[in-house]
């Protein structure tokens, strides 16, 4: 097994993304990817208190878990 390191960006064109990375499945790390999403500032405690109020929501991990 040959390593190699990962290329890591803070963003990247999607043109070039598709091009360079994914077609020819070469990993890459983008480090900013998610700040340009709405839930990057949206999602908050404030909002959740918002969203739910009072009710008790299930937390779940992955964890198999028996019937």
């Amino acid at each position: 097994m040959q390593l190699k390191p990962v290329v890591t960006v803070d963003s990247i064109d999607p043109g070039e993304f598709r091009k360079e990375f994914y077609e020819p499945g070469i990993p890459i790390i983008i480090k900013n990817i998610s700040r340009q999403w709405p839930a990057y500032t949206k999602w908050n405690w404030d909002y959740f208190k918002e969203l739910v109020g009072d009710k008790r929501v299930p937390l779940y991990n992955n964890v198999k878990s028996d019937a």
